[in-house]
């Protein structure tokens, strides 16, 4: 990852609110940032800057919206390439993400905003648009 990456998401975010608590103790700090892909971290930043306000991914109980490990998946998540988005205002954020030039899916709001989360991913679909879809 570029340390210009790292340097202007570290205004906003710690590696322990990017990546499952388990592998906290498993590998370094240096290692799980550069797990998680550059391009989601820009689109991090330009969401957060954009936004204006606070997001919150892994904190407390949330603990599955950033970079996991199952040994048995290869989604988004476990490739550092999607993160769970939560704040206080998840339409304003909504609309935030859908203008993203980072992005590539949204996972379909009317599955994730009851449960008050908004999936963002930069997965390459092979589309220009941002790919809405259901899981």
């Amino acid at each position: 990852m570029t340390s210009l990456v790292r340097d202007t998401i570290k205004r906003y975010f710690t590696i322990r609110e990017l990546v499952h608590k388990d592998l906290l103790s498993r590998y370094s700090e240096e290692a799980l940032w550069n797990s998680l892909d550059d391009v989601l971290l820009e689109a991090l930043y330009w969401i957060r800057t954009t936004y204006g306000k606070p997001i919150t991914i892994n904190s407390g109980d949330l603990q599955n919206c950033g970079l996991r490990y199952n040994q048995n998946s290869l989604s988004a998540h476990m490739l550092g390439k999607a993160l769970d988005l939560h704040a206080s205002d998840l339409n304003a954020l909504l609309e935030v993400c859908k203008r993203c030039p980072y992005l590539t899916e949204i996972e379909d709001p009317a599955v994730t905003l009851p449960k008050k989360y908004i999936h963002v991913s930069v997965r390459h679909t092979g589309m220009e648009e941002i790919k809405i879809f259901k899981p």
